[in-house]
């Protein structure tokens, strides 16, 4: 295959949630990049507010998307997939890293016949050095099957790398993103959002102009939902003005509302996927708190300059790397009660403390833009220099 001047990217995804658009968009922008998508159609249960390729600044192609099994063990399949993506003439295709999608396999193939360079884009925190047998067994199908058969992994986040290079894999091969959102749009959102249009929107959404604590994602298992009213009546025990504000939907949504009922102080709001409003929503917030795993959550809430505060757990997302404990957030020992009530109690009413943090978290996400996100997998990835096959 012959260089050319422009270089044909196709990335892979199984569904395009919205947050990912504007990686696409500006990659595309990038001289010398022809890039296509090609993703599977969005689902309602996937929990993403899903984009639409209408209108999109990026070549994108969806095909049928199907899923087997249940979360946790389930095959992924994107119909008409392999043809799709040699019809596009690639130079590189840059892959879901998720052990779901068994296609990977097609694609490896397709290198082997050196029709593309392959790079795999995915988070690692699986491939912990744990002794359980599942972690052991996914462990050794990327080590010894997706890694040396990729011409590079690229993963979300530096420190995922580091640890990586420090269970001896070859450093030339591996990358990051630094994973993001669209902080740029954040920024300019707080920017120009005037008091009476914030007024409305908190009006519309039931929300008072207290100190609040933001709960923002899905309502689902592992995310912690069932802690957030125990912990939120201690709060207010102390910090009587407090407000609980929680921001999505999901399985849980109901039995939630349920218990909300009766209770002051705590507003539900539903899903909210306008940024605009969201902005709104944020300009009350103390901090956010997701008690469960947490991912690009903490991206979220650091571009609106808040803390992020959470418990340790061994689930969270990569992203929670970007989380300094003490500086732009918390995070908790679930079985310190008293010490985390009296640390929220502290963000809730000592201003310079609270300020201080909020300047720190607004600090880590000017580092984690998404031009940087784009030229981390554009530079150091995809126009890196070969290296050997393995």
């Amino acid at each position: 295959m012959g260089p050319r001047a422009t270089m044909k990217v196709v990335f892979v995804q199984e569904i395009v949630p919205s947050y990912r658009v504007p990686f696409f968009s500006g990659l595309a922008a990038v001289p010398g990049i022809d890039l296509t998508v090609v993703s599977g159609t969005g689902r309602e249960d996937e929990g993403f507010d899903v984009a639409s390729p209408a209108g999109s600044a990026f070549r994108w192609i969806t095909v049928p998307l199907r899923v087997f099994g249940r979360p946790g063990i389930r095959v992924v399949i994107l119909d008409s997939l392999l043809s799709t993506v040699r019809a596009e003439r690639p130079d590189v295709v840059v892959t879901t890293g998720g052990k779901s999608f068994i296609q990977n396999h097609a694609l490896i193939a397709a290198r082997w016949m050196r029709r593309f360079r392959l790079f795999s884009f995915q988070h690692a925190m699986e491939y912990r050095a744990m002794g359980r047998a599942r972690r052991a067994l996914e462990w050794a199908l990327f080590r010894r099957w997706l890694y040396p058969n990729c011409d590079g992994i690229i993963l979300y986040t530096e420190n995922e790398r580091r640890a990586l290079i420090g269970r001896g894999l070859d450093a030339r091969r591996l990358f990051y993103a630094n994973n993001t959102v669209d902080t740029a749009t954040i920024d300019r959102l707080r920017n120009e959002l005037a008091q009476p249009e914030i007024d409305t929107v908190l009006a519309e959404l039931s929300v008072r102009r207290r100190p609040s604590i933001v709960y923002i994602g899905r309502l689902v298992a592992g995310k912690g939902v069932e802690v957030l009213l125990e912990v939120f009546e201690a709060l207010r025990l102390r910090v009587p003005e407090a407000q609980l504000i929680i921001v999505g939907d999901g399985p849980l949504g109901p039995a939630l509302q349920r218990d909300c009922a009766g209770r002051s102080g705590i507003v539900m709001t539903g899903p909210v996927y306008d940024e605009r409003r969201v902005a709104c929503v944020m300009s009350v917030c103390r901090f956010v708190f997701i008690p469960g795993y947490a991912g690009l959550s903490v991206n979220h809430a650091f571009a609106y300059g808040r803390p992020f505060v959470t418990y340790a757990s061994q689930e969270h997302k990569p992203e929670i790397g970007y989380l300094v404990p003490g500086d732009n957030g918390l995070m908790l020992e679930r079985s310190q009660t008293k010490a985390n009530t009296d640390l929220m109690v502290r963000l809730l009413t000592d201003d310079l403390w609270w300020s201080r943090m909020c300047s720190a978290a607004q600090r880590a996400s000017e580092h984690l833009t998404m031009n940087a996100m784009i030229a981390n997998v554009h530079v150091e990835s995809l126009v890196a220099k070969p290296i050997l096959r393995l």
